[in-house]
């Protein structure tokens, strides 16, 4: 199954590397797409392919990341189960995102941009606006919108997260390689076991 954010296959020559396919092809490897390429052994450039399909991997689990702490989920978590859901999946999305960011698979694939990180925005007194019906109305109809989101956006980055995995095996790439990338698809494989049953 093909992850619903990446396009068709194409050669390499016409592949941006910010918009990998689901899996490499292996029949693109031995053909250089251009003068480094021509001097690179079929491996380097399956390296290379892998090396900027893990950085689109990291760049989107940071969009999704940043959409969950726009606010102070956590807080509201005893309140309401939306928060608390959201407040777990930030974890585990936090955790994979970070095991990425220390990953060599995805060095220079997806650098951050300082002022785009994820990052919560400052909030008033949460405390405070809980006690307002019309705001507590308001947050749950976001948190139930993002736990959607997810539910969409989930499942293809962690069957795209194992892809990677799978082909960094068969490249024989280093532990150092593997260990991040296989925490990040276990960590995306519990976020999505957390939307099973979504709150409604």
């Amino acid at each position: 199954m093909q992850p619903q954010w990446f396009p068709p296959a194409g050669s390499a020559a016409r592949r941006d590397q910010d918009q990998p396919t689901d899996q490499p092809s292996g029949s693109n490897y031995g053909q250089p797409s251009d003068y480094q390429g021509a001097l690179s052994t079929p491996s380097q450039v399956a390296a290379r392919e892998l090396s900027a399909r893990a950085g689109t991997l990291l760049k989107r689990l940071r969009e999704v990341e940043e959409a969950l702490t726009d606010q102070e989920w956590w807080l509201m978590g005893r309140a309401m189960p939306e928060a608390r859901v959201l407040s777990e999946m930030t974890s585990l999305l936090s955790v994979a995102r970070g095991e990425l960011e220390t990953s060599p698979a995805a060095a220079g694939g997806a650098q951050e941009d300082p002022h785009n990180a994820a990052r919560r925005k400052e909030q008033e007194d949460v405390f405070d606006l809980m006690s307002d019906p019309m705001w507590m109305s308001g947050s749950r109809e976001k948190a139930v919108a993002l736990l959607r989101m997810c539910a969409m956006q989930i499942q293809p980055m962690r069957q795209y997260a194992q892809v990677l995995l799978a082909n960094a095996e068969k490249l024989r790439l280093p532990a150092v390689a593997l260990d991040p990338l296989g925490i990040a698809a276990e960590r995306l494989g519990e976020a999505e076991e957390l939307l099973s049953q979504p709150p409604r």
